[in-house]
């Protein structure tokens, strides 16, 4: 992420490809670009809440026996809450509920809450 205003504002660019997964002769697979804004509001040295917006592109693909392959793009909005804790001076362990909203009505896919935890690296 970059900060922009202040140290505590940060605005971070995320992508996400995921694994595959069949059910029902049915394969499915998703893959996620992510822009999010946030505040980060520091309780102590070492431990730091975070909350923000953004928007992003889920790329939803579903592959079906009989009648083939069909591809979504999905716009989406998002809300998210986090806590993160520093490891040191370079490294924090971050996680992360977000809420993502679809804005288009083409794709089956409405609305997701994503729950994740991650590593991040501070240069």
């Amino acid at each position: 992420g970059i900060d922009l205003f202040s140290p505590n504002v940060v605005t971070e660019v995320a992508l996400a490809n995921f694994n595959s997964v069949t059910k029902d002769d049915y394969k499915y697979s998703l893959k996620e670009f992510d822009l999010k804004t946030y505040y980060r509001h520091h309780l102590n040295r070492i431990v730091a809440l975070r909350g923000g917006a953004g928007l992003g592109v889920r790329y939803f693909d579903v592959r079906d026996p009989v009648y083939g392959s069909s591809d979504y793009t999905n716009p989406v909005s998002q809300i998210l809450v986090g806590a993160e804790a520093k490891l040191g001076k370079k490294l924090s362990f971050v996680t992360e509920l977000t809420y993502k909203n679809s804005m288009s009505s083409a794709s089956p896919e409405k609305s997701a809450l994503d729950l994740g935890f991650r590593v991040d690296g501070h240069f």
